[in-house]
């Protein structure tokens, strides 16, 4: 009971994001995925350990990439999780993540959750350490959107690519260079469009929500007062 509480804790006011970043994608062989609809209801409503219980010995990719992106979530925004606790089970959730992928290479989802977990870690992460995490997000989010192109939630996070790839400073920028070998074409515009794309697959407050927020970064060109 006290687990589930820390859980509960933990993630309030998320909802919103999880029922986008949860959307079934257009075409999945696995249907509506009918099966998952009241663990989804779990997770969406901040019982992460209920949710993560009811998925116990289903290692199937649907299950694999929910159990990875909600471990995730929890570790990255538990304050009771010191930064080595926070940081070993974003690490376990890249595992399961991975096991996901493997478990079938064509569920789009799959992709997604090890580029969410990817995205998690980032913050903990030394500056080379964080570009290559970087950049195993974006391969892992374009492999997603390259087997489901309409995918609403995919284009989402590559849309945060974009943002959080901005605000790397001069440092990064240069281990950017290293990795990558150039700079990779990044940008708030880019954000917006990927935003944008993310609305036309599926139309939901929190596309629109953050697409504002990047608008208000980008400066306007000026008009005329003739």
């Amino acid at each position: 009971k006290a687990a589930s509480t820390a859980w509960r804790r933990s993630t309030r006011g998320t909802s919103n994001a999880r029922m986008v970043l949860d959307r079934v994608p257009k075409g999945s062989k696995y249907g509506l995925e009918e099966k998952y609809t009241e663990v989804d209801r779990l997770q969406a409503s901040g019982d992460f350990a209920g949710a993560l219980a009811a998925l116990d010995g289903d290692d199937s990719a649907p299950a694999l990439a929910r159990k990875a992106r909600w471990m995730g979530e929890w570790a990255k925004g538990n304050k009771d999780l010191d930064t080595d606790a926070q940081v070993a089970k974003i690490r376990e959730s890249i595992e399961i993540a991975i096991q996901a992928v493997e478990r079938d290479p064509e569920y789009a989802p799959g992709h997604r959750a090890l580029a969410m977990c990817k995205g998690r870690i980032i913050d903990f992460l030394g500056t080379r350490e964080k570009i290559q995490a970087s950049k195993d997000l974006k391969d892992a989010i374009d492999k997603s959107l390259v087997i489901d192109p309409d995918e609403s939630a995919s284009w989402h996070v590559l849309a945060k690519w974009n943002v959080g790839l901005g605000k790397f400073g001069w440092m990064e920028r240069t281990a950017i260079k290293l990795i990558y070998g150039q700079l990779p074409p990044a940008s708030y515009e880019e954000a917006i469009r990927c935003f944008e794309r993310a609305e036309e697959c599926w139309s939901n407050s929190c596309n629109l929500y953050e697409m504002g927020q990047q608008r208000a970064l980008v400066p306007q060109p000026a008009t005329s007062s003739r």
